[in-house]
C-alpha cells in the first residue's frame, strides 16, 4: 500500500512523540511512503520556517531530511488534484 502524507503530519512527526509519529511509524510498517520532488521540497521549506526553529537543530533536521529520503520513494507526478484550497 502506498501512502501520501501531508507536510504538516510530517513536521509534527518529526517533533517526536505524539499521533503523528505514531501515524509516520504505522504507516512505514503497513506499506511504503511516497514523495514527490515538490512534497519533498514543501518539507524543506517548511521546516527552515523562523517559527519552527525554536524547535528543531540543524542537525535534527538534516537527520529526518536524510532518513525521510531513503524511507520514501520517490514518485513523479503526472497530473495535479485540487481537492481543497490549500495548495
Amino acid at each position: 500500500m502506498l501512502f501520501v502524507l501531508d507536510t504538516n503530519v510530517l513536521v509534527s512527526a518529526a517533533l517526536g512523540e505524539g499521533v503523528c509519529r505514531t501515524v509516520f511509524d504505522a504507516v512505514q510498517r503497513k506499506g511504503q511512503i511516497v514523495r514527490s520532488e515538490k512534497t519533498f521540497s514543501e518539507l524543506v521549506e517548511t521546516l527552515e520556517k523562523p517559527r519552527l526553529q525554536k524547535y528543531f537543530t540543524a542537525a535534527d533536521k538534516i537527520d529526518f531530511l536524510s532518513n525521510f529520503l531513503q524511507l520514501a520513494k520517490p514518485v513523479i507526478t503526472t497530473e495535479t488534484i485540487m481537492v481543497c484550497r490549500d495548495p
